[in-house]
C-alpha cells in the first residue's frame, strides 16, 4: 500500500470514529508507521470529521515535524503513540479514542479482564486498566509501557482507550470490539448475569464488632459474601438459596425474643428482583403475612 492509500485509510478511520460517537470536537488521534523512523499522524485542533489526506502530518520518531501544512502540528498525545512503536516492533498503527461505554469503565477505575465471550478472547483478549497519567505528558507513555508487551487494547484511567495493530484497520477494529464488549458487559451486569465483585470484608468486620447473631444469605453472591464474612471471623451464616420467603422465615426463627430481623442488602439483586423497590415491597409483604399485627 502506498502512502496516499494509507492517508486515505487513516481519514476513513477518523470519520468512522466520529460517526460512532467515539470522539467529539478535537478528541482522539491516529498514527501509522510508514517507514523506518517515519510516521503519519492526525493533527491537533481539528475534528476527526474534517480530516482529509493532505492535513495529516509526517513526523519522525522524536515527534519532530517533517512535512505538514502551514500551522498544522501533531497532537501532544503523540508521545503515547511513539512509545507504542518503541515497545512493539510489530505495531504499525495506533488509535486513541473515547468510546463512551469503554471510557466509562476507565473513569470508574474498572478493567475489562473477564473472559465472558469467546469472540472477545480471540479478537482482543483481556483489557487492563493502566494507571492515570496526566494527558499530554510523559506520564501517559510511562503508564502504558508495562502493559504493551502482552496487550493490544488498553483502558487509560480517567482518559479513554488505546488500541494498536499491524495496520490502522486492525487497530480500528480492536477499538470497535472493545466498545461492543463494554456494552455487552454493562448489559450483563444490569440483567444480573454478573455481580460487581464488591469487597465484602468490611461487612464481615462490622458484623463481628456488632450485636449480630446470624446472617441469612440468598442469591448469586451468597458464596462470595459468606467467604468474606468467614475471613473476618463471622461464622454464623445460613443459606436460603433463592427463596426470599424462606430467608425471612429462617431469620425470624433464629431471632431471640426481642431481637430484630433486618433486610440489609449487600449488593444488587437482579438475579431475584427487577429492582431494589421490588425487593423492599416483597420483604414488607412477607413480614406482614408472618406478623399480621405489625404496621
Amino acid at each position: 500500500m502506498n502512502e496516499q492509500e494509507i492517508r486515505e485509510q487513516i481519514c476513513d478511520v477518523c470519520h468512522k470514529m466520529w460517526q460512532q460517537g467515539w470522539v467529539a470536537a478535537n478528541d482522539g488521534n491516529v498514527s501509522v508507521k510508514i517507514g523506518e523512523d517515519l510516521y503519519l499522524a492526525t493533527p491537533t485542533g481539528i475534528s476527526k470529521s474534517f480530516i482529509t489526506p493532505e492535513k495529516l502530518i509526517k513526523i519522525n520518531g522524536q515527534g519532530e515535524v517533517l512535512e505538514a501544512l502551514e500551522g498544522y502540528r501533531p497532537s501532544s498525545e503523540i508521545k503515547m503513540h511513539l512509545r507504542c512503536y518503541k515497545e512493539r516492533e510489530d505495531v504499525r498503527a495506533v488509535v486513541h479514542a473515547h468510546p463512551p461505554t469503554a471510557t466509562g469503565y476507565a473513569v470508574a477505575g474498572k478493567s475489562l479482564d473477564e473472559y465472558s465471550m469467546i469472540e472477545t478472547v480471540i479478537a482482543i483478549g483481556s483489557i487492563p486498566l493502566t494507571p492515570y497519567g496526566t494527558p499530554s505528558t510523559y506520564e501517559v507513555p510511562d503508564a502504558i509501557a508495562p502493559y504493551l508487551a502482552k496487550h493490544d487494547v488498553l483502558l487509560l484511567q480517567n482518559h479513554g482507550a488505546l488500541t494498536v495493530g499491524s495496520d490502522v484497520i486492525t487497530a480500528y477494529y480492536r477499538m470497535e470490539s472493545l466498545e461492543l464488549w463494554a456494552k455487552i458487559t454493562i448489559n450483563a451486569i444490569i440483567l444480573g448475569g454478573s455481580y460487581k465483585k464488591a469487597d465484602y470484608h468490611p461487612l464481615g468486620r462490622e458484623l463481628v464488632r456488632g450485636n449480630i447473631t446470624h446472617a441469612v444469605l440468598i442469591g448469586d453472591t451468597a458464596d462470595a459474601i459468606e467467604a468474606a464474612l468467614k475471613d473476618e471471623g463471622f461464622t454464623h451464616c445460613v443459606r436460603a438459596g433463592y427463596d426470599f420467603q424462606k430467608a425471612i422465615e429462617t431469620a425470624r426463627s433464629l431471632a431471640a425474643p426481642g431481637g430484630n430481623v433486618l433486610l440489609s442488602p449487600a449488593c444488587a439483586s437482579f438475579d431475584m428482583f427487577s429492582d431494589y423497590e421490588a425487593r423492599g415491597r416483597e420483604f414488607k409483604r412477607i413480614v406482614k403475612d408472618l406478623e399480621p399485627n405489625m404496621a
